[in-house]
This record gives C-alpha cells, sequence and structure tokens, in this order.
C-alpha cells in the first residue's frame, strides 16, 4: 500500500484539511478582535505560533489515532485495506460551526459597526521637546488652539479635548488611539522652545495604515508666535480638507480672533490654568484672559473662555450662581456681537436663559421651547463641542425626560468618549434621578479611571457607596477628595453633614470647624452650622442664623435658602412665634404674603411654602391652603414632577389635614435604606410639622428600623483613620 493511499485510509489528509482551515478561522477572529480592541495586539504572533506548533502534534495523532463512532481507537487496530471510521462529522461540524461565527463577525465588523469616520480626526498634545517643562502651557495651548479650530470645519469630526489629553506622555500606538476615540486619522507634533527660536513638527498620520498623509515643520522666531499658529491652523485644516473633505477652507475658519502675539501669549497661559480646574488655578485663569483681553479687547475665543472659567467657578463654588451669571452674560453678548454664529456662545447662553424661561413661564412654554431650539442650533454650529450636548442633557433631564438626557450624554461621549465630565454626568442622572446607585458608580468608577485626581469623580464615588449602604468606603472616598484639594471648602462641609446624620456629633464638629476655617462666609458652610443646631434642638441660634441667610438672600446652592427657610419657620413654631413669620418675611421680600404676590423666584416660592406651616399653627387653616393651592400651582407648572417626592407630599398632606395620606407618603419615603435618605432625622424628627405623626405605630417601627441601621452605619464608620486614601 503506497504512503499516500495509507494518509487517506488513517485520515490524515483529512485532518490537514480540517486544521488548515480552523487555523485560518481562528487567526481571522484574532485579528479582528486585536483590531477591535479587546485583545493585544502582542497576541497576534503568538496565536500563529502556537497553531504552528501544533500543527505536526496534529498530524501525529491523526495518524496513530481516530474519533469514531465507537469513541477513539488506535489506527494500527484496523485491518489493512479496511476504511478507518470517521468521526461521523463531528469534526466538519465544528469547523463550519466556527467558520459561520467568524463570517458573522467579520460581517458585523464590515457592516454594522463599521470603521470609524473617514471625516475625523484626533490631535494629539504636541511633546515638549524643550528643555524646560515651564513651557509646556506653550506645546499644550498651541495643540489646543489648533484643535478649537479644527473643530469649527463643518463636516470634520474632531476629537475634543479632554479625550484627546488623556495621552498627554503616552508612548500608545497610533492605531490604538484612533480605536479609543473613534478617529481615523491622528495629528501629532512637537514643539522645541530655545530662547527666541521655535522649531515645530506636525505630523498628519492614517491610523489604519499608520502612513503619513502630510507633515511639515516650522523654524521661527518667537516673536512670531501667533504668526506660527495661524500658519499651522492655516495649513493642518487645508491638509485635513484636501485628504479627508476634498475641499479648502475659507481664511477666516482657521484663525484666531486676534492679532496680538502677547494676548495670545496670555491666552495659553490661562488655558492651562484653567483645565487645572481647582479652587487656585481658576482665579489665575480669570486674571490672565483678563490680560489677555485688555491686550486685544476683540479676542472672542479670550472672552468665551473667560466666560467658561466663570462657568468652572461657579460649579466648584466659587461664584454664586447670580454672581456667575452676571459676568458671564455680558461677556457671551460680546462675543455673539462680533460672531452671531459662534455656537459655543449661543450654547452658553441658551443654558442660562433657560431657568429663566422656566421659572417665568413653564418648562412647556413657548418661551422655554424657544431656548431648547436655540440650544440645538447651537450643537449644530459646534457639533464638536462636548459641553453643549452636557447642556442638551441638563434641560432634558430637568423636564423628566431622563432616556432623552441619557441619549444626549451618549452623543457628547462619541465626540469625547474619554470626558470626566459626561461620565460624571450620566453617573448623576443614574443615581439621583433614576436611582440607580450600581450603574450611576461605574460611570464614576470610569471618570475615576481616566482622571485619578479629580474630585469630583471621588467624590461621586462616594456619593454612590453610600447609596448602596457602604458607608466604610463612601467616607474614605470622601476623605481621599479632601486630600487631593484641600483648599475646597466644601468637602469638609459634606462630611460634616454625613457624621451629624450619623449621630458622630464629635466628627461632624470638627469637619465643621475646618470648613468654617475655610470659608465662614459661604452660604454652604452656614447650612452645616444650622443642621448641627437642628440635631442639637437649638432653636435660638437656628432662628438667629436662618434670619441672617435669609435676609442676606443666600445661595440656594444644595438647598441652603430652603433649609433656612424650613429652619427658620419650624423653629419658630417650637418657640411659640409662629405669628412673627409673616412679619419677618414681608421685612425680607415685601408683598410676599399678600394674595396677590408674584413668586420672582424659585426661593419665594419656598418661603411661600413654609409660611403655610406657620399659618397652620396659627389656626388660619382656610387662609393657609388658599395660599397652598397658589404655591402648588406654580410648582405643577414650573416643575411637574415635584409630586414624585414623597417628603413633601407628606408636608402638603398635612396641610391639608389629610393625616393618613401624610402618614402613608411618609413611609414610602422612607422605606429607602440609610444611605439613600440619611436626612431622615431633620425631615421626621426635627420638623416641627411631622412630629404629630410621630405617634404612628408605623412611623415608629419605621423610625426605629432607620435607628438602627444609622447605628450599624455610624459603626461602620467610626474609627476610619482620616488618611484613609484610595488607590
Amino acid at each position: 500500500m503506497g504512503l499516500f493511499s495509507e494518509l487517506r485510509r488513517r485520515n490524515v489528509l483529512r485532518m490537514v484539511a480540517l486544521y488548515l482551515g480552523a487555523a485560518w478561522v481562528i487567526m481571522q477572529v484574532v485579528d479582528l478582535l486585536i483590531e477591535r480592541g479587546p485583545l493585544p495586539e502582542a497576541l497576534g504572533p503568538v496565536a500563529l505560533t502556537a497553531l504552528a506548533i501544533g500543527f505536526p502534534i496534529a498530524l501525529l495523532l491523526s495518524w496513530f489515532y481516530e474519533v469514531g463512532p465507537e469513541g477513539v481507537t488506535r489506527t494500527e487496530d484496523v485491518k489493512p485495506g479496511a476504511t478507518v471510521p470517521a468521526a461521523a462529522g463531528r469534526f466538519e461540524f465544528i469547523i463550519i460551526a466556527v467558520m459561520g461565527a467568524a463570517l458573522l463577525m467579520l460581517a458585523y465588523d464590515k457592516w454594522w459597526t463599521g470603521p470609524p469616520p473617514e471625516q475625523s480626526v484626533a490631535v494629539l498634545p504636541f511633546a515638549n521637546m524643550s528643555n524646560d517643562s515651564e513651557h509646556d502651557y506653550f506645546s499644550d495651548g498651541l495643540t489646543e488652539t489648533v484643535l478649537q479650530t479644527l473643530a469649527q470645519l463643518q463636516g470634520l469630526k474632531v476629537s475634543a479635548r479632554t479625550s484627546a489629553f488623556f495621552f498627554k506622555g503616552q508612548n500608545v500606538d497610533i492605531r490604538e488611539v484612533a480605536e479609543k476615540l473613534g478617529v481615523s486619522s491622528v495629528l501629532k507634533g512637537s514643539v522645541q522652545r530655545d530662547g527666541d527660536r521655535i522649531r515645530i513638527v506636525t505630523q498628519l498620520i492614517e491610523a489604519k495604515s499608520g502612513f503619513h498623509l502630510w507633515s511639515n515643520s516650522y523654524d521661527r522666531e518667537m516673536s512670531d508666535i501667533f504668526d506660527i499658529q495661524d500658519d499651522i491652523a492655516t495649513n493642518v485644516a487645508n491638509a485635513l480638507q484636501v485628504t479627508l473633505l476634498d475641499a479648502t477652507p475659507r481664511p477666516d475658519q482657521v484663525s484666531l480672533a486676534t492679532k496680538s502675539s502677547q494676548a495670545y501669549e496670555k491666552y495659553l497661559q490661562a488655558l492651562e490654568q484653567k483645565n487645572i480646574a481647582s479652587f487656585g488655578s481658576l482665579t489665575v485663569a480669570e486674571g490672565l484672559f483678563k490680560q489677555a483681553l485688555s491686550l486685544d479687547p476683540g479676542f472672542r475665543e479670550a472672552t468665551i473662555e473667560l466666560a467658561k472659567t466663570f462657568e468652572l467657578q461657579q460649579q466648584i463654588g466659587i461664584l454664586t450662581y447670580a454672581d456667575a451669571e452676571r459676568r458671564i452674560r455680558p461677556l457671551l453678548e460680546q462675543a455673539l456681537h462680533q460672531d452671531p454664529d459662534d455656537g459655543r456662545a449661543l450654547g452658553m447662553l441658551a443654558i442660562y436663559d433657560w431657568p429663566r424661561a422656566r421659572l417665568r413661564y413653564g418648562e412647556s412654554s413657548s418661551q422655554a421651547s424657544l431656548v431648547e431650539a436655540e440650544l440645538k442650533r447651537a450643537v449644530d454650529l459646534a457639533p464638536n463641542d462636548p459641553d453643549l450636548y452636557a447642556f442638551m442633557a441638563s434641560i432634558a433631564a430637568s423636564t423628566g425626560r431622563i432616556e432623552e438626557s441619557l441619549d444626549w450624554i451618549d452623543k457628547g461621549l462619541a465626540v469625547d468618549p474619554l470626558s470626566t465630565r459626561l461620565y460624571l454626568n450620566r453617573g448623576g442622572k443614574l443615581l439621583w434621578q433614576l436611582d440607580r446607585p450600581e450603574e450611576a458608580a461605574k460611570s464614576f468608577a470610569r471618570a475615576h479611571e481616566i482622571l485619578p485626581e479629580h474630585t469630583g469623580a471621588t467624590l461621586a464615588l462616594a456619593d454612590a457607596a453610600l447609596a448602596m449602604g457602604k458607608f466604610a468606603e463612601g467616607v474614605g472616598w470622601y476623605l481621599y477628595s479632601m486630600s487631593l484639594d484641600p483648599q475646597d471648602h466644601e468637602i469638609p462641609v459634606m462630611m460634616s453633614r454625613i457624621y451629624y446624620q450619623l449621630g458622630m456629633q464629635k466628627e461632624g464638629d470638627e469637619m465643621l470647624r475646618l470648613a468654617q476655617a475655610l470659608a465662614p462666609e459661604k452660604g454652604i458652610t452656614k447650612r452645616a452650622q444650622l443642621e448641627s443646631h437642628l440635631y442639637a434642638g437649638n432653636h435660638e441660634r437656628i432662628v438667629s442664623l436662618a434670619e441672617t441667610m435669609i435676609r442676606d438672600a443666600i445661595e440656594n446652592r444644595r438647598g441652603t435658602f430652603d433649609a433656612a427657610v424650613s429652619g427658620y419657620v419650624s423653629s419658630m413654631i417650637e418657640l411659640g412665634r409662629s405669628e412673627q413669620v409673616s412679619v419677618f418675611f414681608e421685612s425680607v421680600r415685601p408683598g410676599i404674603t399678600s394674595d396677590d404676590f408674584e413668586p420672582r423666584a424659585a426661593v419665594d416660592s419656598s418661603m411661600q411654602f413654609f409660611l403655610v406651616m406657620a399659618l397652620l399653627e396659627m389656626g388660619e387653616f382656610d387662609l393657609a391652603n388658599a395660599k397652598l393651592d397658589k404655591v402648588i400651582a406654580i410648582a405643577d407648572t414650573v416643575v411637574p414632577g415635584w409630586r414624585n417626592n414623597h417628603d413633601t407630599m407628606a408636608v402638603v398632606s398635612i396641610a391639608r389635614g389629610d393625616r393618613e395620606a401624610a402618614i402613608a407618603h411618609a413611609l414610602r419615603d422612607m422605606k429607602h435604606p440609610v444611605g439613600r435618605r440619611a436626612n431622615w432625622r431633620i425631615n421626621y424628627q426635627h420638623m416641627s410639622w411631622m412630629k404629630p405623626l410621630l405617634s404612628d405605630e408605623r412611623i415608629v417601627a419605621r423610625i426605629a428600623e432607620l435607628e438602627s441601621m444609622t447605628q450599624e452605619a455610624a459603626n461602620e464608620v467610626r474609627g476610619i483613620p482620616v488618611s484613609t486614601q484610595h488607590q
């Protein structure tokens, strides 16, 4: 019998065909998974080597053994001339199934997900090749200038700054960058500064092939800094347009609105400080942007970035919302006077117009719809600005369209896939509005992974941990956040409130003293002080402090003004001075107790709502409910979803004289674990109008359960050292 016949008899040739087919399928799948990101690139050669080693082993096994209907048998046991029984199609079935799966994966990659859009680019941070690291501001600022300029070109997707700068200082493969950012091309460069000389090298690379689509180098004097950036922006835009869009940009599309090199220098320095976004750096950024504008008042980009600096100052508590708006609005109007189609300025202005239109006319009004339409127009004009998607998400969420809000955030992440802000925004919606803390924690963790030292991310992780009942973990994250930004007074304020809620008076007092040392004048600090008196039952001190807060029209940040009003009215009732509430409110807001008073702000409605409770204590049931009807009518127009708050509905039911409804709402509110309703003590044990409910056995039983949970939480937290940190 010849060798070839023996190979056929022993099914070795069958094994060769099946093995080679299977190896091809496996390598196609591995290559696809490497390209899509889950597997490292180094796995390709490893898989090929393993398959090559396995090939002769498979041939030897097929020569000596065969899998037949009766199982594995030795080939030599089969009589010469007889055919070795095949594996009843098992091998063929397996290979067909694997090949089918591979074809499905290849089809999905090609037709469903598709490659990144060809008209897309990421601008990586230009490397600072100078000996002086202080020149980072110039290389980073130049990168951001090019990025912002390209982002204004219609039809070109440009990955946002947050995502692009994630790769700063990293030696990463261009294909990996493009995959993570969802772009087809990457622009990279380097900057070397030596005295008055500057050298800049730029390269535009096609991610898939690694080919250089365009490159150039610039050797100029430092005095020509503006000409350098303008020349780079123009040439880069031209190259991208020719390569990606097959069109030529207009000169005004690729130039900053300044001709002052000195103003540009200050602008770049200010950008660096603004992007750090700490208490200290934002103040420095403000001064530098103002210096840039003093050198060139028409520098539109500096005007808009100064407005964004004030917005960041408001977000972290340096400015009140009202102060920020007073500073931001004229800046945006000035920018729009220069360019009515500046999408960034339009979007920021719309987000400040929205609350005003919503409060005055209602969120379903034509005025509110016009503001939302203007914001959508801003998105169309500046589709590469992730902040605009965050603004749209905020408006959708504030009107109860939570799923739409999440969709807007996803659109923003398509532009800025490594945006800490958007992941925090998404997690916030999941945590506070959808009550899904586990999912929220995943979004917060992603934000923390992207920017480990961002206190917004660590504080969000703390809130999610507390909501899931992980008190030690939550407090640990708070303490770690304090170590990251020791100047932030709001962190010890939040810590003091948590300690007070858990009955840890000593620890709460310690954190309150720290907050007072950092920012004694801030409203949120005074709120923590007010709540410490509420827990202690110091009604005279509550009244004195609350009167000052109300008279000063303290900002309602984190509900501070509302807390002052409710605490004041409750303590006045406890002290037997209910009739004086109307007199004080009139002195602060003349006419607020009259029937024809029109609220000018949300805080006015808050004062009217709690005035109702003082009137009830005085026996003025009909007058109280008449005023309550007006407050409810306004709330239904401005905030239709407010009736879902069972603690508020419990107060309304008490005002209506419906004790059973009040108890039902209170029980529904208190059904949540301590981590999600940590302020239950103040709401149900220290507000005077709630105390009549404490005689109900159902309320008593639930409070006993909450007391036990709170004590367990305090035991878990107690003893955590202040140095607790998370890696």
